[in-house]
């Protein structure tokens, strides 16, 4: 605190919290441990957030893909966020098994990069538990052959361009229609 210049920094405390039983507790403050402020704040105790899974697992590295957080002790106060390594995005909580957030962008120095998904509650405590999320490059198609078929459908259609991985959920969408893709390497 600077009295000469009129500039004046408001005090404040940290303090390292016990553990207690989910609920809130009224938090207050004393400079002679026997008389304590009354301001009727709480903190509130909250289990600790587990990561089970994401989906889906993968996404390119422009980000935006919408990955959903599936685990459990998710609550709705406070400020929930989703950390893809070193990067905090906000989350929305949709039930208490479930958060959804959007992956940011990351840099991809090889084909595919993998980060590590973990959940807070509060923005600042991070959950132990954790799934992978895997960044790939962005997609690109230059060529399908044939470029034209049978309203019917099913024409083997090759789709060439770079990017691609082999993975489970691997599909191309036709119009509105999705189909599973095979990966030929």
């Amino acid at each position: 605190v600077n009295t000469s210049s009129g500039v004046f920094a408001s005090p404040s405390v940290s303090s390292v919290d016990r553990y207690e039983a989910p609920g809130l507790v009224a938090v207050e403050l004393s400079i002679n441990g026997l008389d304590f402020s009354a301001s009727g704040l709480e903190f509130r105790y909250v289990r600790e957030v587990l990561v089970r899974t994401i989906q889906p697992v993968f996404g390119p590295s422009a980000g935006g893909t919408r990955v959903n957080v599936v685990g459990s002790h998710f609550v709705s106060a406070g400020a929930p966020r989703c950390g893809f390594g070193e990067a905090i995005v906000e989350a929305t909580h949709l039930s208490g098994e479930l958060l959804q957030c959007l992956a940011p962008p990351q840099a991809v120095e090889a084909s595919s990069s993998m980060i590590r998904v973990s959940v807070s509650m509060n923005g600042l405590d991070f959950s132990r538990s954790h799934a992978q999320f895997s960044y790939h490059a962005e997609l690109s198609v230059r060529a399908l052959i044939p470029a034209l078929g049978p309203e019917r459908g099913h024409t083997l259609v090759t789709v060439l361009g770079h990017g691609f991985d082999n993975t489970a959920q691997l599909s191309c969408k036709f119009g509105s229609v999705v189909v599973r893709a095979i990966y030929v390497g």
